[in-house]
């Protein structure tokens, strides 16, 4: 079953999520692709045949899912002012891994919360 984990951003501003994940029997992330998604909800499960309005995977490189394993497996996810600026609700969110024969283990799934901010430039 999932960890749930919920967080809130501020809209526009960059951001660091990070997930720690237990996995049970995976001595290695090697070998797996980590994704991250964000999706419009509708009470709180994502509105089907809606695509993500944010997706960041470990294969996009530049730093967006980074994974750590030690001591534990932790995956930093960077969530930058162009992802959120435009985002003001509740958004269902979740982390998978892939192994390379597509097996998918949701690890991670919750709520983000994008809010205003009256600090405004």
């Amino acid at each position: 079953m999932p960890d749930i984990q919920n967080f809130s951003v501020a809209a526009g501003d960059e951001t660091v999520v990070t997930f720690d994940l237990t996995l049970a029997g995976i001595a290695s992330l090697d070998h797996y692709t980590v994704y991250w998604n964000a999706y419009e909800q509708t009470v709180g499960l994502p509105t089907a045949g809606v695509p993500a309005v944010i997706a960041k995977t470990s294969l996009s490189g530049g730093g967006d899912v980074q994974v750590l394993e030690s001591p534990a497996f932790t995956v930093i996810v960077t969530l930058y002012r162009d992802d959120t600026i435009m985002l003001l609700r509740n958004y269902y969110h979740e982390l998978s891994i892939v192994d390379l024969s597509d097996n998918k283990i949701t690890t991670t799934q919750g709520t983000m919360t994008v809010t205003m901010t009256e600090n405004r430039e």
